[in-house]
């Protein structure tokens, strides 16, 4: 069920590169920000570096007005921690309300997330 799950944001992730080559890069970068924002807020020992993360989405000219709620931007972002949280749910561990195993699988997919070839977000994970 785990491999399934993220073999299915996997996807998610590589349709969501593969649409940003071809429309907007800034609908990839929301998507794999807000799945890893989903997912670091079950991880207790990692976080994403928020100053980073600000001075990159400037430099990809997504700057703090276009991140306001109700923007684009804002929307994709909140969608993509929506299905984080969903995908946590579904975990063998979600289902069993397991607060350490969904915490464990929350880790791991995002590391595994933020470590692929085609993130955006490498460099952007502290340890707490």
């Amino acid at each position: 069920m785990r491999k399934l799950a993220i073999s299915i944001l996997v996807a998610a992730i590589a349709v969501a590169s593969a649409a940003a080559a071809q429309a907007d890069r800034s609908v990839m970068i929301a998507k794999q920000y807000g799945v890893a924002t989903g997912l670091a807020a079950y991880c207790p020992n990692l976080t994403l570096n928020e100053s980073k993360l600000d001075a990159f989405l400037d430099a990809e000219g997504i700057h703090r007005v276009d991140r306001v709620e109700g923007s684009p931007f804002y929307e994709t972002v909140s969608e993509a921690i929506k299905s984080a949280d969903d995908m946590i749910r579904q975990s063998p561990a979600g289902k069993k309300n397991d607060g350490k195993g969904k915490q464990a699988f929350a880790c791991k997919t995002l590391l595994e997330i933020v470590h692929r070839n085609d993130s955006v977000l490498k460099g952007f994970l502290d340890p707490k």
